[in-house]
């Protein structure tokens, strides 16, 4: 057994195990599933241990692995509570702040940030989107973890803290080329060709992805995607061309139309979420208050 453990090779292992699959595991790493084979096998190789069993359906972890994951969720949460500390110790709004947003073609939040910069001068803002999310693990360890995202989702991460800022519309929207036909009205089919789209620099991605093909499923049986879309506003370019059919939000002059005899789409909550730890700390505690209190005027 080898005493010198790589945090590499552990979080790689907490992946796999939060993710059921290393496919999955790779999907929200950004990497291929050969490195997290790779990193999870050198890190049995120096414990000496088969840490996890191949099932059909994926991977659990062996009893001795269960041992090694309570230790390395242990580790993790120390390392976040470590950073977390580090930032809460200064509880006056002054210092750098990373904050992850949207699409601004999904849901536009950059006007508040002229505003929120000169009612508190001390605070350097860090914006990271979706658009500056490196695919390739490699640079993304030179990006700093954001204190505040805003997301999209209905299921927000027990592990974060926040609040619902409200909830986004969404509709079945397409050009006015695609859908037209002689004199009968579109009908959603097993034919109709679907663009998929992410939004969120995060594996939450992996969630709005889920959220689509189920509601695809519901209007149309078996969807045909046809093309998926890193980014929202890259999505609705390619429907916008007459690529074919998404969803998209509702009641937004793009140049498209709802298709008739779509049933109702659910909605998605828009979230403001941080780390327990950061929650006080004075820059966070006062970007959070601001973008809910000017809430109303962005959407």
């Amino acid at each position: 057994m080898n005493n010198d453990l790589n945090w590499d090779h552990l979080r790689f292992f907490l992946a796999v195990n939060k993710a059921g699959s290393v496919i999955a595991a790779a999907k929200d790493l950004g990497v291929s599933h050969a490195t997290v084979l790779r990193n999870v096998g050198k890190l049995e190789d120096s414990l000496g241990l088969r840490l996890f069993e191949p099932l059909r359906t994926g991977y659990r972890v062996t009893s001795e692995g269960e041992g090694i994951l309570s230790e390395a969720l242990a580790m993790e949460a120390n390392v976040h509570a470590l950073a977390g500390r580090a930032l809460s110790k200064n509880p006056d709004p002054r210092g750098s702040l990373v904050v992850s947003l949207p699409d601004s073609r999904l849901l536009n939040l950059l006007p508040l940030m002229p505003p929120f910069l000169a009612a508190f001068p001390g605070i350097e803002l860090k914006i990271r989107t979706d658009h500056d999310w490196p695919a390739n693990n490699r640079e993304r360890k030179n990006i700093p973890i954001a204190a505040v995202e805003i997301v999209l989702t209905n299921e927000p991460p027990q592990e974060l803290v926040g609040r619902q800022l409200g909830r986004l519309g969404f509709e079945v929207r397409a050009s006015p080329s695609y859908v037209k036909g002689d004199d009968e009205p579109y009908c959603l089919s097993e034919d109709s060709d679907w663009v998929i789209w992410n939004h969120q620099a995060s594996s939450r991605s992996n969630e709005l992805r889920r959220w689509q093909t189920k509601v695809f499923r519901r209007l149309a049986g078996r969807p045909k995607i046809v093309a998926e879309a890193q980014h929202y506003g890259d999505a609705l370019n390619l429907v916008q061309k007459g690529l074919g059919l998404a969803l998209l939000r509702d009641g937004v002059a793009d140049g498209l139309i709802a298709v008739p005899n779509a049933q109702r789409v659910p909605a998605l909550g828009i979230w403001i979420l941080t780390c327990p730890e950061l929650k006080d700390s004075g820059c966070v505690r006062t970007f959070m208050d601001f973008i809910t209190r000017n809430w109303p005027e962005i959407v």
